[in-house]
């Protein structure tokens, strides 16, 4: 039963878990860096991971994972968008606060639901406009409009694009995830 378990952890839930942890750590590390652009975090941050990614496909020799086939045009938009998300989720930690940041750049699932019918003619089903509609309802009471100042509106529409880049970002994966695996992707 352990073998298992170890092999579910290394062959996925690992991978998702550690990317997860990452992730929800990026927004406190950036709040806390002082005196750095949102430029030049994104520029290290995707330095170091262009970097550990690189090493990990030649030590264990798989660049061939990153060959490029075809909708090459869309790994261009993916990565772009992954800039915009970047950039978008960064101003939005440093102008509005880490947990409004993270709460609406993980609105994504929604704006999928949104754009989802016109782009991969996918129909959501009633359940899904439900959960639509009271997720954006929570939104606009956690994210709490009386406490609208400059920056923190800025931090906010900062978010809100960040969640509408990241929904296309996944839309887009989604659609290249037929021809190329996530570390191609990556």
């Amino acid at each position: 039963m352990k073998q298992i378990h170890a092999r579910n952890f290394s062959g996925g839930y690992g991978e998702i878990i550690t990317a997860a942890i990452l992730w929800g750590l990026a927004g406190i590390f950036a709040k806390k860096i002082v005196g750095m652009s949102v430029r030049n975090i994104i520029f290290y941050r995707v330095t170091f991971a262009f970097l550990i990614i690189l090493i990990i496909l030649l030590v264990s020799g798989n660049m061939d994972k990153i060959k490029l086939k075809d909708k090459k045009i869309y790994l261009v938009l993916f990565s772009v968008l992954q800039v915009a998300t970047m950039l978008t989720y960064f101003i939005s930690v440093l102008n509005a606060s880490v947990s409004v940041a993270v709460l609406l750049l993980y609105t994504a699932p929604v704006y999928v639901t949104v754009f989802s019918p016109f782009l991969l003619k996918e129909n959501p089903a009633r359940r899904e406009l439900m959960a639509l509609a009271l997720s954006i309802a929570g939104i606009v009471i956690i994210v709490d409009p009386a406490k609208l100042e400059f920056s923190y509106s800025v931090g906010i529409a900062a978010g809100v694009l960040s969640g509408i880049s990241y929904a296309f970002e996944i839309l887009t994966s989604k659609y290249v995830g037929q021809s190329y695996t996530g570390y191609t992707q990556a």
